[in-house]
């Protein structure tokens, strides 16, 4: 908790980094103040409501629920009782202008299968090594990102290259994308 001698602390912006960073802080004894220019907190993951419509801006910072946990764990609270995290069936659904729409899961042969329907067997199985890959690029990414940098020559460190090798920094999403899929 903080003490009246500790250190006073200004974070800007009430979205998931500035939140996540005024609790560790907060638990390590430095005062925190929070401000932030919206009338709501959430940053890129508020809902905002217009017309009689809401739009999520932003709910694929909790499809990622180990740093929300991370987080939690470290100031000593759990993250599913505080914050009455339920995993959906249906994380969201597509629609597509030329027709057709994607219920979205986190269940890999469920989607396999639905895109089968929707887009063909070439896409489905494009879609399981596409998953795949990405879930190589993010153990890769991870190791690298959760060890100290100590300055700007960090990033021509063998954890960086390695990294490098998965994440094709040089290549754009639509790029993979057009490799990938027919559809």
């Amino acid at each position: 908790m903080p003490t009246p001698n500790s250190q006073h602390i200004v974070i800007v912006g009430a979205g998931p980094g500035g939140l996540a960073a005024s609790l560790l802080l907060a638990k390590a004894g430095v005062n925190v103040t929070v401000v932030e220019r919206s009338s709501k907190v959430g940053g890129r993951t508020k809902v905002i409501e217009r017309d009689g419509f809401k739009f999520d801006l932003g709910p694929t910072f909790f499809h990622y629920t180990e740093v929300i946990e991370e987080i939690f764990q470290a100031i000593g609270k759990d993250a599913h009782k505080e914050l009455k995290l339920n995993q959906l069936d249906l994380n969201y659904r597509l629609i597509f202008g030329q027709g057709g729409e994607l219920d979205c899961t986190s269940d890999l042969d469920i989607m396999r299968d639905r895109i089968a329907v929707l887009s063909g067997e070439k896409d489905a199985n494009a879609f399981v090594r596409y998953v795949e890959d990405n879930r190589k690029k993010l153990h890769r990414a991870k190791a690298c990102l959760q060890e100290p940098w100590n300055g700007p020559t960090d990033i021509f460190s063998k954890r960086v290259m390695r990294a490098a090798t998965v994440l094709r920094p040089h290549r754009c999403v639509a790029t993979e994308w057009r490799r990938l899929f027919a559809h």
